[in-house]
């Protein structure tokens, strides 16, 4: 069941205070590939029943394959090493990996994480802020659709406890608007559904969390999925 909320929750977990405290968003493709590796008996503990996770958990996960990369594909060999990548920060605590165009001097292409802009400093916080924009193709036998979004991410911590999440997009439709339906976010959109003409749509999504000891409390609104199905 996928569903777009807003709510309190708050998870008991057996682990440590995450230095990245905000989750990772349910449409990222680590999500199937921990699950795979977890099937395949390289992850011993995962559960993807509730979704999204921290950012800290996955990385542990990611850690845990990495100790027996030997035994991977080349292709899953080549997928870690970029989720490697995307994780850096909670890997590693580094951010060697990742370059800000508003970065003076800072910018570099190949393989790293690239951002608007980025800033780290230890105990007291960090903040990314980054441009999002996809470009999405859905088609079965008689319809089609494509769709359009632009949009912007904002996330950090604060004092390693507290963790922030700022997600705002505008987009367009083209097609068969019944193909929205294998989209969570248009098939979730008020204003696609408000007029049977409208081709508009945006979608927003915040929260806060804070995470201490075994206890984190998160509130917000955000993604939720819960068990294999989806509405």
């Amino acid at each position: 069941m996928k569903l777009l909320k807003s709510f309190v929750s708050i998870l008991f977990l057996t682990a440590v205070i995450f230095p990245q405290s905000e989750d990772v968003e349910i449409d990222n493709r680590v999500y199937n590939f921990v699950e795979r590796m977890h099937v395949q008996g390289f992850v011993q503990s995962y559960n993807s029943f509730s979704l999204p996770v921290s950012r800290r958990m996955i990385a542990d996960k990611l850690q845990e394959i990495s100790l027996k990369k030997e035994q991977l594909s080349v292709n899953d060999n080549k997928l870690l090493q970029q989720f490697t990548v995307e994780f850096e920060n909670e890997l590693t605590d580094t951010l060697i990996q990742t370059a800000g165009i508003f970065n003076k001097g800072d910018y570099r292409f190949g393989n790293t994480n690239r951002y608007l802009y980025y800033s780290k400093e230890k105990s007291k916080g960090s903040l990314f802020v980054s441009m999002y924009g996809s470009v999405d193709y859905y088609q079965n036998e008689n319809n089609s659709l494509s769709a359009l979004n632009i949009g912007g991410i904002v996330r950090g911590t604060l004092a390693d406890h507290f963790g922030y999440y700022v997600y705002g997009s505008n987009g367009k439709i083209s097609g068969s608007k019944s193909m929205t339906r294998y989209s969570s976010v248009l098939r979730n959109s008020y204003k696609l559904a408000e007029k049977a003409e409208e081709t508009f749509f945006d979608d927003t999504r915040g929260y806060v969390t804070f995470e201490s000891g075994d206890i984190k409390v998160k509130y917000g609104r955000d993604y939720q999925l819960l068990g294999s199905g989806c509405i």
